[in-house]
């Protein structure tokens, strides 16, 4: 009876998994956003978060909005997040809605958990590569400005009074970025003391598969520059694995492989931060790929100038 049950329990998983793998590939054969669906602000591409809400699958699209607002420093730490007060047409009370870059539509998508979320990631990287590339009429990317009143006008009725705190505000922001630039060369510094290490054959494999089937072979954090080819194969000269967390850290959640130009761009760490999102979808899309991956990944302990074969590095 125990093997009997066990059985059963392995093809109601199966079954599952099958049929979640029908619905996304059904949603794939349908565009799920349309151009019209696109606003352009602050110069570049948003989706309203209604929108993303439906697309998701919330059974209340503006339940999306309470997840906005519990993730609001990291969305924006990937760029500004225009507010508007939006008036429903027929009357009513007014909200508060939100229109979100392709960073931060996909770290909603990420966080809420839903099982259209993986199909709405790929088409978001779809459209927003297409208005890249020219693709779409920029001029439909505009917001209906007879529903909506922007909030910047009613901050305009305090602007005087907050003007001293932006100036303190300004001189904090410049403090840090000296920080920022001098823990970059500390780290870069301390980074030249610790040998490259090479990524298992297996995990490498692992991130080509991703790239093959979720970015058409491209590089997954610019999706401009082809690093595989059409036999399966990275591109000789134009691809580099990247150690998100450092070069001594090699367990398959702290890496992924993208093309050259973008590896000396994750050098500097603002940009760096700024592409986060991308690389946790990535990780991701791996964790749905190869779902048996279950295990918690390694700790390694990080090489440090504390070390007893380090001391006194620094002071020469």
């Amino acid at each position: 009876m125990a093997g009997g049950s066990r059985a059963n329990g392995r093809r109601a998983r199966l079954d599952s998994r099958s049929r979640r793998g029908e619905v996304i590939r059904a949603m794939s054969a349908v565009a799920i956003f349309q151009e019209s669906d696109l606003k352009l602000l602050d110069g570049e591409p948003r989706i309203q978060d209604l929108r993303l809400g439906e697309a998701v699958g919330f059974e209340r699209p503006r339940a999306i909005r309470q997840l906005i607002e519990r993730n609001l420093v990291e969305l924006e730490s990937y760029g500004t997040l225009p507010r508007y007060v939006a008036t429903p047409l027929g009357g009513g009370p007014a909200s508060t809605e939100y229109w979100l870059t392709e960073s931060q539509a996909l770290v909603i998508c990420m966080r809420s958990d839903a099982p259209q979320a993986e199909a709405v990631r790929a088409e978001i990287i779809k459209i927003c590569k297409a208005w890249r590339q020219g693709r779409l009429v920029s001029s439909q990317c505009a917001p209906n400005m007879e529903r909506i009143l922007l909030l910047e006008d009613v901050r305009g009725v305090v602007r005087q009074e907050v003007l001293p705190l932006r100036l303190t505000v300004e001189r904090i922001d410049g403090n840090v970025t000296f920080l920022q630039t001098e823990q970059a060369k500390f780290r870069d510094r301390l980074d030249d003391l610790v040998p490259r290490r090479k990524f298992p054959p297996e995990s490498i494999k692992r991130y080509c598969c991703v790239i093959i089937k979720r970015h058409d072979c491209l590089c997954p954090n610019c999706h401009e520059a082809r690093i595989i080819n059409g036999q399966g194969n990275l591109v000789e000269n134009m691809f580099a694995t990247e150690h998100w967390y450092g070069r001594e850290r090699t367990a398959e959640d702290e890496g992924w492989i993208t093309c050259k130009g973008c590896n000396e761009k994750l050098k500097n760490s603002t940009y760096r931060q700024q592409q986060r999102v991308r690389f946790e979808s990535f990780q991701a899309d791996i964790r749905e790929l190869f779902p048996s991956k279950g295990a918690k990944p390694k700790k390694v302990q990080a090489k440090t100038i504390s070390g007893p074969n380090q001391l006194g590095l620094f002071d020469k």
